[in-house]
């Protein structure tokens, strides 16, 4: 009995662990979309650009920044999305091989797929990030970034926000921009 309830939680462990490093299932892809359609209308002047979470650097599991999340419920270290009040649509960046999918326990479908698993209208390389940044300059002057500290491990950003700017930003003898 007590070996039965071990393999059943080891599995429940697994099943759990799986999902939570790739939650775009969380939510139909249709919810992800209509909050990027909504934000489309709250910008027809302008391009949101939204930072994912970079890689970890220990041995914790990646957890992806919230406002991302968000967005388009993609948990990818190192992802860019952009979405385009002008144009009304989104663009997805960001950079992973069979390899490093698998390492993050990320489904394969991802790489070769990423448009069905993510339900974002257009996605590119990371590296084509900055070629497409150049372009939408040329088309519009107004650019919307957050201006918050990036999340780790589920941080509240207006938490860590308020840390920094009453440590740092508000300190007599600090003064330094957050």
């Amino acid at each position: 009995m007590r070996k039965a309830i071990l393999i059943f939680c080891a599995a429940l462990l697994l099943v759990f662990g799986v999902h939570a490093s790739f939650a775009a299932s969380d939510f139909p892809k249709s919810e992800y979309a209509a909050r990027r359609s909504r934000m489309i209308d709250k910008i027809p002047d302008g391009i949101a650009i939204i930072l994912g979470a970079t890689s970890t650097i220990s041995d914790r599991q990646f957890f992806q920044n919230n406002d991302f999340f968000y967005f388009c419920g993609v948990e990818v270290p190192n992802a860019v999305l952009i979405i385009d009040g002008i144009r009304k649509k989104s663009s997805l960046f960001f950079s992973l091989n069979e390899n490093e999918a698998r390492s993050e326990g990320l489904p394969l479908e991802l790489v070769h797929n990423p448009k069905e698993v993510t339900g974002v209208e257009a996605i590119y390389p990371y590296n084509r990030l900055t070629p497409t940044l150049l372009g939408l300059a040329s088309r519009t002057k107004i650019f919307y970034t957050t201006y918050k500290p990036e999340e780790l491990m589920r941080e509240n950003s207006n938490e860590k926000f308020r840390a920094f700017q009453n440590t740092i930003t508000m300190n007599l003898w600090d003064g330094r921009l957050t």
